[in-house]
């Protein structure tokens, strides 16, 4: 990758919706330099077109542009959910032992080290679910460099 640009402008020229956008700028303007026209009225027709063509690359670019920062902000918010749900286990896990050694000297019911027991299984249910839709965004990250861009 090279390291004077932008990681998003990397990741628009290798999109294909950009690459479509640039052809067709490209042969409307190769159209228009290449069409003889007997009036007045075919000129400003290909400068027309040429016109729209162009804007509707920069509009490629720019709709691109934000799907590209959404997928890196799901990705990062992703990331907190599982690390902030890895600490949650963690902590469940430590109150759980500590409800254990209670039950050991009779502080504690069976019950109630039990019904702890099924919250750190959900938790850990959760911290599970965080790790795939963090997996995912990353994914759709790695569809990006390839030029898939949703």
């Amino acid at each position: 990758m090279n390291k004077s640009r932008p990681h998003m402008y990397v990741l628009l020229e290798q999109a294909y919706q950009v690459k479509i956008a640039s052809n067709n700028l490209d042969e409307t303007l190769w159209q228009q330099e290449h069409t003889v026209t007997s009036n007045v009225y075919g000129d400003r027709y290909l400068s027309t077109n040429a016109a729209i063509a162009a804007t509707q690359n920069r509009k490629t670019q720019l709709e691109l542009t934000k799907k590209i920062e959404a997928t890196y902000s799901e990705a990062n918010q992703a990331l907190q959910a599982y690390t902030e749900e890895a600490r949650n286990v963690e902590d469940l896990r430590v109150d759980l032992r500590r409800m254990e050694i209670r039950y050991k000297v009779g502080a504690v019911s069976k019950h109630e080290v039990n019904a702890f027991g099924l919250k750190l299984k959900q938790a850990e249910a959760e911290r599970d679910i965080a790790a795939l839709k963090f997996y995912a965004m990353q994914e759709k990250a790695e569809a990006m460099k390839k030029g898939f861009i949703s």
